[in-house]
């Protein structure tokens, strides 16, 4: 049994280190496409944080979620 626990935790670990390598070239190419035109760097950039920061990500897309709607919701009123 402390045996399974014991490759539960490096597989946990393996996992992170795995996480971490697909999130640093993300981010990169997140920033680079915010000067670049071709790369969607604002996509990019939040997929990176999703991988780091699981929670944090969750929070950020709530946020930006919450400005679409209220800025939708201004320009549907002044529609007419």
């Amino acid at each position: 049994m402390f045996m399974h626990h014991m490759n539960l935790r490096e597989e946990i670990r393996q996992y992170q280190k795995k996480k971490t390598r697909f999130a640093i070239p993300i981010l990169i190419l997140g920033v680079l496409g915010l000067i670049l035109p071709v790369i969607p760097g604002g996509a990019l950039i939040v997929l990176g944080i999703l991988l780091l920061f699981p929670l944090q990500g969750k929070r950020l897309i709530e946020r930006i979620r919450a400005y679409y709607r209220r800025l939708m919701g201004s320009r549907a009123t002044h529609q007419v």
